[in-house]
């Protein structure tokens, strides 16, 4: 099986920049592979992800686009960026071909389950959304429970826990393997 991290902040935290890094300071000679999960809806999202392609240009990533079932991706023996597990989760969610709302949960469990096995590591980048203090209606505040809930199993599987705040890391868990420098 293999190992796994997850990477918090807010948005525009650096998170992402952050995950590139450490995903290529452990790549060596194994493929790395950008498991991009947004889909796209307005002007503001295909901003953002041609941001993040341009930031990754030549960095020797191959994207991967899947939106939803990701344990099926083609990243066997390969360093995984999955980008975002918000998003993800809102997929499974919110979207026609999403489980929905009951069975988001189990699903995606079993999804990165799989993904962590066929990958050498798997590193998941999520948004915190849990520092405002706001109430939210009902459905805003199941897709954060389910954020929550997953958020805390990937930190149980995982070998580093690290949350940005403006750029800065914070390791909350740290394997002595993934403690290197990445910049």
């Amino acid at each position: 099986m293999g190992s796994c991290g997850l990477i918090l902040g807010g948005s525009s935290s650096g998170k992402s920049m952050y995950a590139q890094r450490l995903a290529r300071s452990l790549a060596g000679t194994r493929p790395l592979y950008y498991l991009a999960t947004m889909e796209p809806r307005d002007a503001e999202d295909h901003a953002r992800v041609a941001k993040h392609r341009r930031e990754r240009a030549g960095w020797g990533f191959e994207t991967l686009e899947i939106p939803l079932e990701v344990g099926s991706a083609p990243t066997e023996g390969g360093i995984v960026l999955l980008d975002s597990l918000t998003a993800l989760a809102a997929n499974a969610m919110f979207s026609p071909g999403g489980p929905g709302p009951e069975k988001a949960e189990d699903f995606l469990l079993r999804e990165l389950d799989c993904l962590i096995r066929r990958a050498e590591t798997v590193i998941a980048v999520s948004d915190d959304l849990f520092s405002d203090g706001g109430i939210y209606d009902e459905y805003t505040e199941a897709y954060r429970r389910l954020l929550g809930h997953l958020h805390q199993a990937l930190a149980n599987r995982a070998k580093q826990v690290t949350r940005l705040t403006l750029g800065i890391p914070v390791h909350w868990k740290e394997a002595a393997a993934w403690a290197r420098p990445i910049c």
